[in-house]
């Protein structure tokens, strides 16, 4: 272990590096050029001064496997172009989560990156009406919704491959609120401080409102179950004084939830028409996928040909030809299609081995309860992905990376503190380089 660093000398490569892997994410095709190489020079800097790429937090050995098994993803690939964004993002959504870890030295860093993720998602939010490409090309779940679409300009185009105009699909602005939501609500009713509650509440609204207007099933569902989960987590954890209200309020919230949530998916099953939202054209989907998988169980059929393999080898029935399809509907199997059984295997123990370690290391109220946000953050997300999906690629990805990021935190401040005689649960000030 090196000694303390002064911030001037240790912070700044992993601002740089955290920025670069935003980018990669969000402008894999724009950043690649100067990003990447800017990047690996950056690493390169942190092993020499360091010892080691990354710090040292039990989810290292995962994302190292998942590193290693990429080049197998790339035998199957028949269309770099869209196969090297990809990849790019990758590779950039891993350097951020990292990189925020060595940013996080203490629990106020903790606090501050967790308000920064509200911030941003309320960001998201609020520019949600001008960015993405609203439902009015599928079965509404809302129909009352329909007239508030003609009054939102979509200012974004262009920018996303599979869209009519090329603005955000609104499901993927849904999987991040199953994300994203279960988070800022559990900071909402039992972080400490006005200002964090504040921002979480606001945050919470937004993103809620968010989720609402994509009229997605698949949403809906993720961020009930991952509300709910996080607020019986935090009940147990937090607040064993108030169990038994919070607990008849949580039983009746569940209940009232699957009642609201039944008849959309009763209708959703009913729904006939020929498209990839309804329930035949997922079905059918997750047929093709698991024909695919068979086919290529280690390879995969590389990251985004999931469509052009599709139309090529595995054409469907259900839904029109040449339809543009992203992925297969379905977070797991377009895991194992990006990147083969070991790559999802390999991305499952990453994000198992951040919640588990997050949870045996926070030893504070705040830790405890940024673990909680984060685990059910990745409940909502799970759920959310049984029927929908957000490719590891994608740029709406880069909250899940935020997520993993702030649970490894968790899992180094405490191995730092435990490293240098620090109380548990006390700020520990500057991390030493590993």
């Amino acid at each position: 272990m090196m000694p303390n660093q002064p911030p001037s000398e240790s912070r700044w490569p992993a601002v740089l590096l955290a920025g670069i892997g935003a980018l990669l994410v969000v402008f894999p095709g724009t950043a690649a050029p100067i990003g990447l190489p800017l990047g690996v020079l950056l690493l390169v800097w942190r092993r020499s001064r360091c010892g080691a790429w990354a710090p040292v937090v039990a989810a290292r050995r995962p994302a190292f496997a998942l590193v290693a098994v990429l080049p197998l993803t790339l035998f199957p690939i028949v269309d770099w172009a869209l196969a090297i964004p990809r990849l790019v993002a990758l590779l950039g959504g891993l350097t951020f989560a990292f990189a925020l870890v060595d940013l996080i030295r203490s629990e106020r860093g903790l606090l501050m990156s967790a308000v920064t993720l509200l911030v941003g998602g309320s960001g998201l939010a609020l520019l949600s009406p001008v960015i993405a490409e609203w439902p009015l090309y599928k079965t509404p779940v809302l129909p009352v919704l329909a007239p508030l679409y003609a009054q939102f300009p979509q200012l974004l185009s262009g920018a996303v491959v599979g869209t009519a105009r090329g603005g955000m699909h609104v499901n993927q602005l849904a999987g991040i609120a199953s994300a994203l939501l279960p988070f800022s609500v559990v900071l909402w009713a039992f972080a400490r401080g006005r200002v964090i509650r504040l921002v979480a509440m606001i945050a919470s609204l937004l993103l809620g409102t968010m989720l609402l207007l994509s009229q997605s099933r698949s949403g809906y569902l993720g961020a009930a179950i991952g509300v709910v989960v996080a607020l019986s987590w935090a009940v147990i954890a937090m607040r064993p004084n108030h169990r038994p209200a919070w607990t008849v309020g949580l039983v009746a919230t569940a209940v009232m939830l699957g009642v609201l949530l039944k008849p959309m998916i009763w209708e959703w099953g009913e729904a006939s028409e020929a498209a990839y939202d309804s329930l035949s054209g997922r079905l059918e989907l997750w047929d093709r996928a698991l024909l695919m998988l068979r086919d290529l169980p280690f390879t995969g059929v590389g990251p985004g040909q999931f469509s052009l393999v599709l139309h090529r080898w595995y054409e469907p029935l259900v839904l029109p030809p040449a339809t543009y399809v992203p992925h297969a509907h379905n977070v797991l199997l377009q895991l194992a299609l990006d990147l083969g059984v070991l790559g999802m295997a390999a991305t499952l123990a990453l994000g198992g081995t951040v919640v588990a370690s997050a949870v045996r290391a926070a030893h504070s109220p705040l830790r405890r309860l940024i673990a909680i946000g984060v685990s059910a953050g990745f409940v909502g997300f799970f759920a959310y992905g049984m029927t929908d999906a957000i490719a590891i690629g994608a740029r709406g990805a880069l909250p899940i990376w935020a997520l993993l990021g702030l649970g490894m935190a968790i899992d180094h401040l405490t191995r730092m503190a435990r490293a240098d005689g620090i109380d548990k649960g006390a700020n520990v000030g500057m991390l030493r380089c590993d």
